[in-house]
């Protein structure tokens, strides 16, 4: 990757080709930029087509999610689940408040109101949330497929980081969403899930289903050359996009020659 430090002296025709590869580096950033979030609201203009408004899944019985989970299974009589209007979050200690509003800001967007308590909410949408190990994480399911996924995420090299587990069952007449993380971070992870399987359908209903996911890489985002060009909403739609995909990091690489803007 080209860093944007110095790299000695170029002859004209070397120069030449850097700058077409720059400018074609360019466009194709451009053209990216304009792609739609995959989990933004449903589109309600005219002119797009009927079945992308009613969500992003082409298959009524199958959720639409990216990166594609390592491992995601339904049940052989998986019942459609309606969420309530009102959803019920109970939050274990370690759920930091950057996850909790990200919760609260994908079911506002479908128009649910998220009401936080410490027990289940009989004939409410209940969603739990907890980290893997805790003493209130007792009764949370456990990993089938992938036995190691809560004991290697730590690992440098080949580990499985930010892992979490989920389960939506119909236990409870409106549904249940239990997303069990190694950390914090993890229980994010899957909660940016969460927000594919509401856009899969419009947000008119959820699916039973079991997912066990993780990352490949501890590092997951792009670099921003800071050349100028992006203002601050451009900037922030790229952060939320990252997000939307389980992304950790915008780094920025600054032009050695130009001025911060805000410095």
């Amino acid at each position: 990757m080209y860093s944007g430090f110095g790299q000695g002296k170029d002859d004209g025709k070397l120069n030449w080709k850097r700058k077409a590869l720059s400018l074609l580096l360019s466009a194709a950033l451009v053209s990216s930029l304009a792609a739609p979030a995959l989990a933004m609201t449903p589109p309600t203009d005219s002119a797009v087509p009927d079945t992308l408004a009613d969500g992003f899944s082409d298959d009524p019985t199958r959720y639409e999610i990216y990166p594609v989970p390592h491992h995601i299974e339904y049940p052989s009589d998986a019942a459609k689940i309606v969420p309530t209007s009102t959803v019920n979050v109970i939050a274990e200690e370690g759920i930091d408040s950057y996850t909790l509003a990200f919760l609260r800001e994908i079911l506002s967007s479908y128009g649910l109101t998220m009401n936080q308590t410490d027990k289940i909410a009989s004939g409410q949408t209940n969603i739990l949330l907890g980290i893997h190990g805790s003493t209130a994480d007792a009764a949370a399911p456990e990993p089938k497929t992938y036995d190691d996924l809560f004991t290697s995420y730590d690992k440098v090299v080949d580990g499985k980081y930010d892992p979490y587990l989920m389960a939506v069952t119909a236990d409870e007449p409106r549904g249940t969403i239990t997303i069990v993380g190694a950390d914090s971070d993890g229980v994010y992870c899957g909660l940016a899930t969460l927000q594919m399987m509401f856009s899969s359908f419009s947000g008119r209903y959820l699916l039973p289903v079991t997912i066990e996911d993780y990352s490949n890489s501890r590092f997951r985002g792009f670099v921003e050359g800071f050349y100028g060009g992006f203002d601050y909403v451009g900037r922030e739609s790229q952060m939320r996009s990252i997000r939307d995909v389980k992304g950790n990091m915008y780094p920025v690489q600054h032009h050695k020659g130009t001025p911060l803007p805000f410095s």
